[in-house]
This record gives structure tokens, C-alpha cells and sequence, in this order.
């Protein structure tokens, strides 16, 4: 279980290359591995000599819960959603963990990280650098416990947290590289956005209300 947790190790193919180019003025290195998997990374860097250079990247990586479609379990028939229903009316049918009716899904989460940076110093010690990325995570998180009354006697219940956020960067700078001292000015701007802001789920102890 522990292999699986972070690796596509699903029956199937999986690609992977490596490139190498050199010149008398530029060079590139392509690197690719697990293509077509949940885990692929690919990596391309090149350049000219004292002139410029460049990378663009991207970083998968899934994180395993549970293992495929029927990896998790729980009462609520919309497991993924930020708003929980019940799939049964009463407590007694809801203590009822046979399966079906209880809702299965995947319970895993996928993490892309997707950037690259252009600098450009035209062979002397000034340059200018930029970076991009973003990173996005989207799934079902590790389910954590709620409690279902204003006592711990009223018992809890586990809740499916979706994931859909993303974290987007841009990095300017320009500076001063000699063998003798370095100097630079950054500007760095981030934004994180989360479609999910809070989770609703209904709680049998308030009547199958709604609670945050």
C-alpha cells in the first residue's frame, strides 16, 4: 500500500525519454518519465551560452487515500461536494454499513505543478530573470471527524474534504552577477484561490439540518 500511496502503479504503459543537444552556441536537455501516468514529469532546459536560458517543468503527483474506485466509503451520496446529503433518512438506516448502500469513491488526490523562467544577461553581469507557476491540487482529502452534537456522547461522523485550489506565482528580477558581489531587486506576487471555503454536511443531532 505504501508504493501505491504516491505512484501510478497501474497495469499499462508508461513512456519516458531523455535528450541531450550541445552546440557551439545554444544547448538543450529534454528529461520526460511516466508519461501518460498520474506521476509524470517532464523537464526542458536550453540556452546560449552566456546569453540566456530557460526551463519549463511539470510535476504530477497523486496522493492514494484509498485504492480506486472503491477506495472510500461513506453515508453521504455526494462525496467530493462541498455540500453533504445523507443518502438515508433515519439514523438506523444510516448505522447500516453495508455496502451497497453506503457511497463509494476515489479516494485520492491529484497535485499538478506546472511552471517555468526565462533570464536573459546578452553575455554581461546584468540580467533580468522571470519566473511563473502555478500549482493546482483537485480530489478528496483525508477524511476528518465532525461531531455530530454539542456532547461527545452524540458520537462524530467522518467527512470527505474536497480539494480544488490553486496557487498561482510570478517572479520578476533583475540584478547585478560578478565574481565579486551580487545584487538584486525581486517582485513576487501570489494568489491562492480555494473553490471550496467551507463544508457543509448534514448532521443527524440538528434534525438532518445543515451544519458548517
Amino acid at each position: 500500500s505504501k508504493l501505491n500511496e504516491y505512484r501510478d502503479l497501474s497495469s499499462g504503459g508508461a513512456g519516458v525519454f531523455d535528450i541531450q543537444g550541445r552546440g557551439s552556441r545554444y544547448f538543450f536537455d529534454g528529461f520526460g518519465e511516466n508519461i501518460g501516468r498520474d506521476d509524470m514529469y517532464l523537464d526542458f532546459r536550453g540556452g546560449g551560452y552566456g546569453q540566456f536560458k530557460y526551463r519549463l517543468y511539470s510535476d504530477w503527483l497523486r496522493h492514494n487515500y484509498g485504492f480506486g474506485p472503491d477506495g472510500g466509503r461513506t453515508p453521504y451520496v455526494n462525496p467530493g461536494q462541498n455540500n453533504l446529503t445523507f443518502f438515508a433518512p433515519t439514523p438506523a438506516a444510516r448505522a447500516n454499513s453495508n455496502v451497497p448502500p453506503w457511497t463509494s469513491f476515489d479516494f485520492r488526490t491529484f497535485r499538478k505543478d506546472t511552471g517555468g523562467n526565462f533570464e536573459f544577461s546578452g553575455g554581461s553581469p546584468w540580467y533580468v530573470r522571470l519566473d511563473a507557476n502555478e500549482v493546482r491540487q483537485t480530489g478528496i482529502n483525508k477524511a476528518d471527524s465532525a461531531a455530530l452534537g454539542t456532547s461527545a456522547g452524540n458520537g462524530f461522523i467522518d467527512l470527505p474534504y474536497p480539494d480544488d485550489w490553486v496557487t498561482r506565482s510570478v517572479v520578476a528580477e533583475a540584478g547585478y552577477q560578478a565574481p565579486r558581489g551580487h545584487f538584486s531587486v525581486n517582485w513576487t506576487q501570489s494568489k491562492f484561490q480555494n473553490e471550496n471555503v467551507l463544508l457543509n454536511f448534514q448532521n443527524s443531532f440538528f434534525g438532518n439540518g445543515f451544519d458548517t
